[in-house]
């Protein structure tokens, strides 16, 4: 297979992406960082930003949409205005998202998962642009990583900040396989944060 060519871009998020986009390249999502890491192109032992986002509704309503490529975090600049870290938007904008949408009860949050859990958890399935195949080859890795290295049988959990004020979208970070992180995802980090993109050569 083919190696694309990318490059890590470190620094602030809505700093480091229209660099990111001027030299070239395209920001990668949670599927194509997944993809890279099984091709050891990218470690499991590092943590990467996406260009993958969390969407949630306005008005402390308990709804979420999953965006596999989200354009809004494609063109952030500093200039872009942020809510509570993540860009700002519309309830129409939210409405108007083609993605699926959640609510907490639909996934298990907040804790590490079970392999079995993983393997049916309906936030990584859609962070992976609904890529079944890509998730069973990620579980099947990552619980092998942390049984050998650390003797657990939880890992992957997925992370999501409460219910917003404001309707924004934030990035989905994924986190390194070492020690607690368990290879899994979060969207605690604000665009504002220190972040490692990867960019694709488009």
């Amino acid at each position: 297979m083919e190696k694309k060519l990318i490059k890590i871009f470190e620094g602030t998020y809505n700093e480091i992406m229209p660099s990111l986009r001027k030299k070239g390249f395209k920001p990668a999502t949670a599927e194509e960082i997944q993809k890279l890491r099984l091709e050891n192109q990218l470690s499991f032992d590092s943590y990467y930003d996406t260009a993958t986002g969390i969407f949630y509704t306005g008005n402390n309503q308990d709804k979420f949409k999953i965006i596999p490529y989200s354009q809004d975090l494609a063109n952030v600049t500093q200039e872009t205005e942020l809510y509570n870290g993540g860009i700002k938007k519309t309830q129409e904008e939210y409405e108007n998202a083609k993605a699926s949408e959640f609510k907490r009860k639909d996934m298990i949050l907040g804790e590490r998962l079970t392999e079995k859990e993983a393997l049916k958890h309906l936030g990584w399935l859609n962070a992976l642009n609904g890529n079944k195949e890509l998730l069973e080859k990620i579980v099947e890795h990552v619980f092998k990583e942390v049984k050998n290295r650390y003797g657990e049988k939880e890992a992957m959990g997925f992370y999501l900040r409460n219910t917003q004020e404001v309707p924004d979208m934030r990035a989905l970070h994924l986190c390194g396989l070492y020690g607690s992180h368990g290879a899994g995802a979060s969207d605690f980090y604000d665009l504002e944060d220190g972040a490692r993109l990867v960019g694709e050569k488009k």
